[in-house]
């Protein structure tokens, strides 16, 4: 699959953090059938084997602390599917015995190890009676003189509450100046530290021409706006490295208002754009670019790109076409226009495309992605699982060529392409969404 040049802004965002595999993982495993620990540990040992070909063979290659960092998350991953299966394994467990059955246990005993019978009302020792209340015995007679009925148990039984016990005078004093001294004492912190919880007083009112000014004046502009329009592209620059695209969006924008209206400048921010997702604001700016520049190949072969995305792929062929008459010997360009004839279902002249990219560019992974792609689409499985080899053993990173070989051997009746199809989805989890918007299942 093609993804979009960057420009000057890097294509790709440092390592921050490890990658999650949970998701990926858990929903893999739950559509294993048979699900059995054996089938999940042979899942478990793919994926380990990938990450460690993909830490090896990618440009360049990954430091020791990333690996271990990934090889971590993965088997934390792991460990915690692996828990919820426990899990559920315990509760599909049968209960304990009811009570009854545990009673016929208990009776199924030795005597001697019996628990002894509760003793009964006659055995128990008994409590010695309470002397009558006489006050209680003289409302139980007014009780029954009434109501011609003896009075209930407890019905009569006077409820005490506790009293109170009220501060005296010189205590209620004490607490109010208490509460003076400390009332002073946070007036006088405020008025030290000048803030006033009541506004702050004025020393002389203000006529018409003196009341401040809506807009802040330039002692008051904070210091990090007091940038000019070529540090906001660097601060751009450097939040697009690190994948702050949010900020590297916000950063451009102060720089295209201050002036700095470039095609690198509306190149890079289309770039952030399109990492977030928002295609259609991509393309806006990529049109802001080629106004500025009509003929920068950047511009139009992301356009393209994004236009393939969105389903334009006649908009993005004819973009390509104009990028390939201002180079024509441009591999990367070719390979384009074969995955997006690809995808327009122009087949054919697809391969005639993809062709002329290898022959630029002969061990291209992505023209061979594409080229796969395309014998995927009309039936030639193994047209297709070839390719996808020779992709896949230039960049093993290629999440979308052992996706498509997967399901080409699935296609063939070979039970290795549901391995495949399960690394592919660990690798990118949205590779099935991907792949079924470009009408291939």
């Amino acid at each position: 699959m093609i993804e979009p040049m960057a420009g000057e802004a890097p294509s790709a965002p440092m390592r921050e953090a490890p990658t999650q595999y949970y998701e990926a993982l858990a929903n893999l495993v739950s559509r294993l059938n048979p699900n059995t620990r054996e089938t999940r540990r042979e899942v478990y040992d793919r994926v380990r084997e990938l990450l460690v070909l993909e830490a090896q063979q990618s440009d360049p290659p990954w430091e020791l602390l990333d690996v271990v960092r990934e090889q971590r998350a993965l088997e934390e991953a792991i460990k915690e599917i692996e828990a919820e299966f426990e899990y559920e394994e315990e509760r599909r467990r049968p209960r304990p015995p009811r009570p009854e059955e545990w009673q016929e246990l208990e009776r199924s005993l030795p005597p001697a190890v019996r628990r002894p019978p509760p003793r009964t009302l006659e055995q128990r020792v008994p409590v010695p009676a309470r002397r009558a209340d006489p006050r209680r015995v003289t409302q139980q007679q007014e009780y029954a003189d009434t109501y011609g009925e003896p009075s209930r148990p407890g019905a009569l039984q006077r409820i005490r509450m506790p009293r109170l016990a009220l501060p005296n005078r010189r205590q209620v004093f004490g607490i109010a100046a208490a509460l003076l001294v400390l009332a002073a004492a946070w007036l006088s912190i405020a008025s030290i530290a000048g803030w006033f919880p009541f506004g702050k007083p004025e020393t002389r009112p203000q006529t018409g021409s003196e009341q401040p000014s809506q807009s802040l004046s330039k002692q008051d502009v904070p210091p990090v706006l007091k940038l000019s329009p070529a540090e906001w592209v660097e601060r751009g620059n450097e939040a697009s490295k690190t994948g702050d695209f949010d900020t590297a969006i916000d950063a451009y924008g102060n720089a295209i208002r201050g002036g700095q209206r470039t095609v690198s400048v509306y190149n890079n921010r289309a770039f952030a754009f399109w990492s977030k997702g928002e295609t259609n604001r991509a393309i806006a700016d990529y049109d802001e670019a080629l106004r500025v520049d009509p003929e920068n190949i950047v511009s139009l072969a992301n356009r393209a790109v994004a236009y393939n995305f969105r389903g334009d792929y006649e908009l993005a062929i004819k973009d390509l076409d104009r990028a390939l008459k201002l180079e024509p010997n441009n591999a990367e360009i070719w390979n384009s226009r074969c995955w997006g004839r690809a995808l327009g279902g122009q087949l054919n002249e697809a391969l005639a495309d993809c062709a002329e990219a290898l022959r630029l560019r002969p061990n291209d992974a992505n023209t061979y992605d594409s080229r796969g792609f395309t014998y995927l689409k009309m039936g030639q499985f193994d047209r297709a699982i070839s390719d996808y080899d020779n992709a896949l053993r230039l960049n093993p990173r290629l999440a979308g060529a052992l996706y498509g070989r997967g399901l080409a051997k699935t296609k063939k009746g070979d039970r290795g392409g549901s391995t495949d199809i399960a690394a592919a989805k660990a690798m990118k989890p949205e590779i099935e969404a991907i792949f079924s918007r470009y009408g291939v299942r």
